[in-house]
């Protein structure tokens, strides 16, 4: 980070900052320094080169010394196939990553069936306006996607979006994927693949069409996309327009209560929310240590978290209105008059982190 500087450019060192919650600390970037040594193999023919990431271009060094670092930050190489694409992308921008699966239907994202069926080509154009990082994956536990695959979709690797939009009517969507160890490319073959008779002279030079079937980048239409991916990675770059407010504290003894089926769940950590004006959006983050600083993969936790919005006390006469939470009147979820005292659940999950985006439409006396 920051500006090359002539004074130390030949000393063959690197300082790099990787976002990272730390509960002890207020700053959570990690600043590492690592040399330029690059770990190294042979080929076939004896000859020399890198072990692990590298650019077809042999003058290209950053991605190595990326990886280098980070490597050096989660304790050895081999820590790193640990994580999951929602943890670099923030551990890289700081920003607030999340996932989608679109095969579960999650009620917060995709709507079911008979409802707006555009709402996620809405929400993919409105994240890439509002500086989003957007990627996506066909993710399989072993299973074939022989549909997928012969199209030259490659299963569990992660794809960017690189632009999206409407043009002639199409809802195309440029996509790249990171190349293969030889330096080639598995590309999309569909529509709108390089070299589709889709393509005229009009959308060739609006959309600077390239036809280089080995670079990694492709066009496709957005209803492939949802035909052939099953995960939505986004992330949100938090600018100047945005509050971040971050809260440290624990789980232990008698503040683990538990979700709201136990009596004990009152001795939760509680934190207090008044909305003074409408549309307050807010994105709502909670997580837990990373599981590779102790068990060396990022995928097991032992807890599970998740949280609560729940309507608080009514101003009264008392002034008690801040008092913790300890009565949840259940409700009609359909009934406006009498809807209860939960606003919104996030269901506990074994997860590093869960988050959620709400908006409250209106501004509201009674605190959450």
């Amino acid at each position: 980070f920051g500006e090359l500087c002539d004074e130390w450019i030949d000393k063959g060192f690197f300082v790099l900052k990787f976002y990272q919650d730390d509960p002890v600390s207020d700053d959570d970037w990690a600043v590492v320094l690592v040399d330029d040594r690059i770990p190294c193999t042979r080929d076939e023919y004896g000859r020399p080169f890198p072990a692990f990431a590298r650019n077809p271009d042999p003058n290209v060094f950053w991605a190595m010394i990326i990886e280098k670092a980070y490597a050096k930050m989660v304790g050895s190489y081999e820590a790193m196939q640990g994580g999951t694409v929602t943890q670099g992308l923030e551990d890289f921008t700081g920003g607030i990553g999340y996932k989608f699966d679109l095969e579960k239907k999650e009620k917060d994202w995709i709507p079911p069936k008979g409802s707006d069926p555009d709402r996620l080509w809405h929400e993919l154009l409105e994240k890439m306006m509002t500086e989003h990082v957007v990627g996506c994956a066909n993710n399989t536990k072993g299973q074939e996607r022989p549909q997928s695959t012969k199209k030259g979709i490659l299963l569990n690797r992660a794809y960017a979006v690189v632009t999206a939009g409407e043009f002639e009517d199409h809802r195309l969507m440029k996509m790249r994927i990171p190349l293969n160890e030889d330096g080639s490319a598995t590309e999309w073959n569909g529509r709108w693949a390089d070299g589709s008779p889709q393509w005229n002279n009009r959308l060739r030079q609006m959309l600077s069409y390239s036809n280089d079937e080995s670079d990694g980048t492709f066009w496709m239409e957005y209803k492939d996309l949802c035909r052939h991916f099953n995960k939505v990675y986004m992330c949100r770059m938090l600018d100047d327009l945005w509050t971040r407010v971050t809260v440290k504290s624990r789980w232990m003894d008698e503040t683990a209560g538990g979700c709201t089926n136990f009596i004990s769940w009152r001795n939760n950590n509680q934190w207090l929310l008044t909305v003074s004006r409408p549309n307050t959006k807010l994105v709502i983050q909670l997580s837990q240590p990373d599981a590779r600083k102790s068990s060396g993969n990022g995928r097991h936790f032992s807890n599970a978290i998740g949280f609560y919005i729940l309507k608080g006390n009514d101003p009264n006469a008392s002034k008690d209105e801040k008092r913790r939470k300890l009565i949840c009147k259940d409700g009609d979820w359909d009934d406006e008059e009498d809807p209860g005292d939960f606003v919104f659940t996030k269901e506990p999950r074994f997860s590093k982190k869960v988050i959620t985006e709400y908006t409250f439409e209106e501004a509201s006396t009674i605190p959450y």
